[in-house]
């Protein structure tokens, strides 16, 4: 492991030496130099005596802290002659008025206290610098700029496809641009808890902090675990984070530095957690320990529960060793809400991505919108029509004529009208059409309280006037619109009909593919090897998927764009797998059937592909009973003879 090149050598007196060390330590920080302090830098479990001796041996500089303790501490002798033999150039620095020690009495000492503390600090400084490798500061500033600059086109990229090919509209006078700061505008409400908040039993619904923005949570809280269903926008919000963080860093050297770690990249059998992490620093890998001493690393670890089932058992523990073995200030996890128990648990507070409310879709289809008001109309019209249509929207006009214009929350919220709103002209005030629509299990805003089938939703209503009236429809026609644009962008890609549903066949196939991968039908991946999807999938359809935003293709590895995606082409498997004799117990073993496993989801959307669910929701109850329980209560189907063949 290399070592800083400065090295603070100091008397432990609890007094203005001790109190000197550190500020040196802070002051050559904020320079981004990296320095040497035995109680930033022996870690639990090290060997102090080597680790002072190899640093002491390794650096270029040694500051010598000189107060009266230092003339009576063996260790500061000893670290003086390990430098002097090595004929580094160290530097005397006075913590207050008094005398050199005898050993280096030769040496011109800087006088750090008094008016003359800043003047005598840029001085040693200079000398610092003069005596680095190479002019290793600069370099290093180099390096960081270069990883930065990487790091936010990575993201512009990102977002680019996130608004122009996922989240905007085809149509040609709503522009990409004005779609991605759309995007940024949908703010779902987040709450935060601590650990010590959510052990066993249940959450209690309500509890904790509220947020509003994922930044400025982020900021508040610093040490997190993100928390929310598939599409509520988890690892966007990391994004936003790192952007956020990188912005800062380059405005102004020194800052610190987030790095993203996809958890779902990590596929590799053997690799070590810290060997990936270092691999995403790129070129400041060789700054880590530095970065790390320096309080200067924000670790960003995406898609805990995208760790391949089969190398679980292996790499969890690692992921908690590292957080123990790399402390940082901050640091901030994402999983999906459902996985997060057992193992994947980490000591974090939890920060929550709430589904959003109907108040929170309506803005967001005003800002998505926002053109002129024919846009406003058209949002008008979408968001009652994702609430229930005219009819709910004359229940809110009857509202406003009774004088509650100022209860548009309470209007989606409140389970029944309160009693001291019915007097005068509202004492008979019938509100069971209201509530039958808020309580519709296939209500369009139960969909459209998910960000990611939200936006979906947008895309098809803002050229067809209409929409799809289940996540199944939703889907497939979100398919066939991602196919049909990139076919109107790239007309030399041009797909017959017959080439889109072999397309589509073959997803189907590299989706149970994935679900499968780990060579037990009981648990679920989300990352292919590119050789295995070649078997699978033609390269040249690989790479219109591709293109299509269906899929994202490396060099060695292919997954779909969304695991959402990976879902619904696994859910239409699920009636041939039938009728071939697959058995819910298969995918749900009879030992841990309760524990989720990755196929829920696929399952869920399953059910919503029958036009009778029951035969599908028995088999599914010989398995998993609680899920089927899930499904038929969401579906209003929940009765006895559900778990009666």
């Amino acid at each position: 492991m290399s070592q800083p090149p400065v090295f603070i050598s100091y008397p432990r007196d609890g007094a203005n030496g001790q109190a000197l060390a550190r500020e040196l330590h802070q002051r050559l920080q904020a320079e981004n130099i990296s320095a040497f302090l035995d109680e930033e830098n022996i870690l639990p479990g090290d060997r102090w005596i080597h680790t002072l001796a190899d640093s002491a041996q390794q650096c270029q500089v040694m500051l010598s802290v000189v107060s009266p303790a230092a003339h009576d501490r063996p260790w500061v002798e000893k670290e003086f002659i390990a430098a002097s033999e090595l004929k580094v150039l160290i530097i005397p620095v006075l913590a207050d008025a008094g005398n050199l020690p005898f050993q280096i009495k030769d040496l011109q000492a800087a006088k750090l206290y008094g008016e003359h503390k800043e003047s005598e600090w840029r001085r040693v400084l200079a000398q610092i610098r003069k005596r680095l490798p190479g002019n290793a500061a600069d370099e290093i500033r180099k390096a960081e700029a270069a990883y930065l600059e990487a790091l936010l086109r990575d993201n512009e990229e990102r977002a680019l496809r996130f608004a122009g090919k996922v989240y905007a509209p085809l149509a040609g006078q709503f522009r990409k641009e004005h779609k991605r700061v759309a995007a940024a505008c949908m703010s779902p409400r987040l709450r935060h808890r601590k650990r010590t908040e959510y052990a066993e039993p249940a959450e209690l619904a309500g509890e904790g902090i509220e947020h509003d923005d994922v930044i400025a949570a982020f900021h508040e809280h610093k040490r997190l675990v993100l928390l929310g269903e598939p599409g509520a926008g988890k690892t966007f919000s990391l994004w936003r984070i790192a952007a956020d963080y990188a912005l800062k860093a380059q405005a102004q050297p020194g800052q610190i530095l987030p790095v993203v770690i996809p958890l779902n990249r990590w596929d590799a059998p053997g690799l070590e957690l810290h060997d990936f992490v270092l691999q995403q620093l790129d070129g400041l890998a060789g700054q880590f320990d530095a970065l790390l001493q320096a309080k200067r690393l924000l670790p960003l670890f995406d898609a805990l529960n995208e760790i391949p089932f089969d190398q679980r058992e292996e790499k969890l523990p690692q992921v908690r060793r590292w957080l123990e073995c790399y402390p940082t200030e901050q640091v901030l996890l994402t999983c999906r809400l459902r996985d997060y128990r057992g193992p994947l648990e980490q000591e974090l507070d939890r920060l929550t991505i709430e589904p959003l409310d109907p108040p929170r879709i309506h803005d967001f289809l005003h800002n998505y919108f926002a053109e002129d008001e024919t846009a406003h109309q058209m949002a008008e019209s979408l968001f009652w029509r994702l609430a229930g249509g005219e009819e709910m929207r004359s229940i809110w006009q009857d509202w406003i004529k009774r004088g509650h214009q100022q209860h548009w929350e309470e209007f989606w919220t409140l389970a029944e009208i309160p009693q001291e709103w019915q007097t005068g002209d509202n004492k008979y005030w019938w509100d069971g059409d209201r509530q039958q629509y808020l309580n519709d299990p296939r209500s369009l805003m139960k969909l459209a309280a998910n960000p990611y089938l939200l936006t979906q939703m947008v895309v098809i209503y803002s050229e067809q006037q209409q929409l799809p009236q289940s996540r199944i429809a939703l889907f497939s026609e979100f398919v066939e619109d991602l196919i049909y644009r990139e076919v109107q962008a790239k007309p030399e890609n041009h797909y017959p009909k017959a080439h889109q549903a072999e397309l589509q066949a073959e997803l189907k196939q590299l989706a149970w593919q994935l679900q499968s991968r780990t060579g037990s039908l009981e648990e679920a991946r989300t990352t292919l090897p590119r050789t295995d999807a070649e078997q699978t999938m033609p390269l040249a359809r690989l790479e219109f998927a591709a293109a299509a935003s269906l899929l994202e293709l490396t060099r060695d590895s292919v997954r779909f764009s969304h695991q959402l995606l990976q879902e619904f082409f696994t859910a239409q498997s699920f009636g041939e797998r039938r009728d071939a004799g697959l058995q819910a117990s298969d995918l749900w073993l009879a030992d841990r059937w309760w524990q989720p496993n990755g196929w829920e989801e696929a399952a869920k959307l399953a059910a919503e592909y029958e036009a009778d669910p029951k035969p599908f929701l028995q088999w599914l109850a010989a398995g998993n009973p609680k899920l089927a329980a899930e499904i038929a209560r969401e579906q209003g189907l929940l009765d006895q003879t559900l778990f009666t063949a």
